[in-house]
């Protein structure tokens, strides 16, 4: 059971970290457009 915890725990983190990296790069792409 704490394996499956485990597991879930770390692909919410992987997810948080690619919104984070897509929010970096829209974020990018918007001052590179202006």
């Amino acid at each position: 059971m704490s394996a499956t915890l485990q597991t879930a725990e770390v692909v919410s983190f992987d997810a948080d970290l690619l919104a984070g990296t897509a929010d970096a790069v829209r974020a990018a792409g918007s001052a590179l457009l202006g």
